[in-house]
């Protein structure tokens, strides 16, 4: 059980932790020393911190904020779950448009219900790190968070709960440069296209150790891809939804997408669906999709090596796109839970697989366990790899 004096300790940690990464300016507390954030703002200079006082903030002065340019850093002095920026529906909370570079910080606040005709935080010509910070039931055109042309962000240890947008729940990157470190995208919906994450228009992204769980979308359920590069790379995608592409859709490709040790499982409607688009999977995990196949292909020549391919409603087959994989059970600690990591006894940990490598976004969980799946008969082992190869079906001849 945590107590008052944890929740203390915590709280003297991240003041001081702000505190010292703040002693190169001036530092403007709000409402101390400023009344509302956009006025601690304009008093603001480069170098400076403007801190904010735990509390929910309701006030356009606190909830229509625009850096103006300024390389500054805004937080919190107790952290995201105590201070809120609430928008009552209406965005963006914040605008950075002004060419603000990497020595803009954002970190330790909560955006709430933001986003109207934009996003909850719009980016566009600005490359601040945003770093602590929490994105929940934001409704938008593009979200949470939207990553305009010539940007390049830092997004780390964030969550983004809750999310709705047309295309891409939780974040839209539209010819932009980003990276996402150790966040998670938890029940997110789009409208269209990509319930997490839509990549659009040349977009370079990066996602390392992110949690996609339980979003859902018409094709990409967590993530959708269209003439992006991306990279992704010991992330989890579990219990996503959509008509096409329960985890991933990818829509052509300039750049192959990749996926390192990543984990798809327990997702619904097909995990991977790749329309053009060369993607190379290496050192994954798919499994126990509900409802479709592991790959779908389309015209593309994605390529799988080194992963573990089990248990998919649709099939199993990778229809000849794979070099070197296994097609058994991965025996993970919590499939109904969301646990990933893989029991004692899993050939996903070295040296129980061929090639000594741990396949999967997690190591070792839990003790050894058993196969949840139950014996089929040999009609049904083969139905498990009943599905096309890349070429257009009748029933798909419509790219989305």
């Amino acid at each position: 059980m945590v107590g008052r004096g944890s929740t203390l300790v915590v709280l003297t940690l991240w003041s001081v932790a702000i505190l010292a990464g703040a002693s190169a300016g001036v530092v403007i507390h709000v409402p101390g020393d400023q009344p509302t954030i956009q006025q601690a703002i304009f008093a603001s200079s480069a170098g400076d911190t403007v801190i904010v006082a735990p509390g929910t903030y309701t006030s356009v002065l606190d909830t229509r904020l625009d850096f103006g340019g300024r390389n500054i850093t805004l937080t919190s002095s107790a952290g995201p779950g105590a201070t809120v920026l609430d928008a009552g529906g209406f965005a963006p909370i914040i605008t950075l448009q002004g060419g603000e570079d990497t020595t803009s910080v954002i970190s330790g606040l909560t955006f709430r219900n933001g986003g109207s005709d934009n996003a909850a935080v719009r980016c566009q010509h600005g490359s601040p790190q945003i770093r602590d910070c929490v994105f929940e039931t934001n409704t938008g055109r593009y979200g949470a968070l939207y990553l305009g042309s010539s940007f390049e962000a830092t997004v780390r240890s964030c969550g983004f709960i809750g999310n709705e947008g047309d295309d891409g729940g939780a974040v839209h990157a539209n010819g932009s440069l980003g990276r996402f470190v150790d966040c998670s995208f938890e029940g997110n919906s789009a409208v269209g296209k990509g319930g997490a994450v839509y990549l659009t228009f040349y977009a370079e992204t990066r996602f390392d150790s992110c949690r996609f769980a339980s979003n859902e979308a018409e094709a990409g359920g967590a993530v959708y891809s269209m003439n992006a590069e991306s990279r992704f790379e010991n992330c989890s995608f579990w219990g996503n939804v959509a008509d096409d592409g329960s985890a991933v859709y990818l829509n052509q490709s300039y750049n192959p997408p990749e996926f390192r040790r990543c984990s798809f499982v327990s997702n619904d409607g097909g995990t991977l669906y790749s329309l053009a688009a060369d993607a190379v999977v290496t050192n994954s995990i798919l499994a126990f999709d509900r409802s479709g196949p592991a790959l779908t292909c389309l015209l593309g020549e994605p390529f799988l090596s080194h992963c573990y391919v089990f248990g998919n409603a649709g099939g199993d087959s990778l229809s000849g796109f794979g070099s070197s994989n296994r097609f058994e059970d991965p025996l993970l600690c919590g499939i109904e839970t969301g646990d990933l990591s893989l029991c004692a006894n899993s050939a996903c940990l070295p040296p129980a697989n061929p090639w000594g490598e741990t396949v999967g976004a997690f190591g070792a969980g839990c003790a050894s366990c058993g196969s949840p799946v139950e014996a089929l008969s040999w009609g049904g082992i083969k139905s498990l790899f009943r599905t096309p190869g890349c070429g257009v079906r009748p029933s798909q001849s419509v790219p989305r």
